[in-house]
């Protein structure tokens, strides 16, 4: 369905253009890109089917795909940490992958309060890769529009759970003695364990996350910066930097 040819033109602001460039230049890299006339075409497909025909909508919003891959490296870990150090602030953490076959983190790119690009980066014991979609994303139908190519990491993107996080609400922040700081979790998130953890990574405080408002266990923390983490099943999903004041 999608037309696929390989180039190094810049479609527009995306990861690889501000922040990769170095990368998509290395010829140990396998490049593929899709420009948004492929996705395009979807537009011109009918299906009776409704689940059908919202990937064909969904598809028609992309405007753009960039994979770089290399599989075949020892230095698939030293890549995935030096590169998971230069998305800048426009990049929000959305969920990070960390199993025995390797590790993954997606971004997500907002632009006035829709998803306007999805970033992953990933390694495995050899493989390495970073892929970027943009255009309007649906995190609902971002699996489905990946399946048609090999992304490192990408199968380990849970769609539903995703999109679950984007309800999840930490306030106020900052959080002061008056105002103990609280927290929103979605129905399907519900039995997961909320973290608190200092700049460092290490875990100071914990709860089980159940549906609902919930306060965070933020009560004997010293005033400072911390991140607010939600593990649910082997996924970290939701990073929110939250200041206790």
């Amino acid at each position: 369905m999608l037309m696929v040819g390989i180039s190094t033109t810049s479609f527009a602001q995306n990861a690889i253009v501000d922040h990769f460039s170095d990368y998509e230049a290395n010829e140990k890299f396998t490049r593929l890109h899709a420009t948004s006339k492929a996705f395009e075409m979807a537009l011109e497909l009918e299906s009776d089917n409704p689940e059908e025909q919202e990937l064909i909508e969904a598809l028609g919003k992309i405007k753009g795909m960039t994979v770089l891959m290399t599989d075949n490296t020892e230095e698939a870990a030293a890549m995935f940490k030096q590169a998971t150090s230069r998305p800048d602030k426009d990049y929000e953490v959305l969920m990070t992958v960390d199993d025995n076959d390797g590790h993954a983190v997606f971004y997500v790119r907002e632009d006035r309060g829709t998803i306007a690009e999805l970033l992953v980066i990933a390694h495995g014991a050899k493989e390495f890769g970073i892929a970027t979609i943009w255009g309007e994303i649906d995190l609902k139908q971002v699996k489905k529009l990946t399946d048609t190519f090999t992304v490192q990491g990408m199968e380990k993107f849970d769609e539903a759970k995703a999109a679950a996080t984007r309800d999840i609400k930490v306030y106020p922040n900052p959080s002061t003695p008056g105002s103990p700081a609280q927290i929103d979790i979605p129905e399907s998130l519900q039995g997961g364990t909320i973290e608190i953890r200092d700049l460092n990574g290490k875990r100071v405080a914990q709860a089980k996350a159940r549906m609902g408002k919930q306060a965070l266990p933020v009560a004997n923390l010293s005033p400072g910066t911390y991140l607010v983490v939600l593990q649910f099943e082997g996924l970290s999903l939701y990073s929110e930097r939250l200041v206790v004041e």
